[in-house]
């Protein structure tokens, strides 16, 4: 984790869309427009 440049606010909110259910949305916006954190380092989480 302490690799990438994320903040813990990004984690924070990854954790917490899957327990509210709303990570499918949340990633997929993502994807297309990236919000806190390039694309390229969702594939590190999956």
């Amino acid at each position: 984790m302490q690799e990438h440049p994320v903040s813990h606010e990004a984690l924070a909110l990854l954790l917490a869309s899957r327990d509210t259910g709303v990570s499918l949305s949340w990633t997929d916006s993502s994807e297309r427009t990236p919000i806190a954190h390039p694309p390229r380092k969702d594939n590190d989480y999956r």
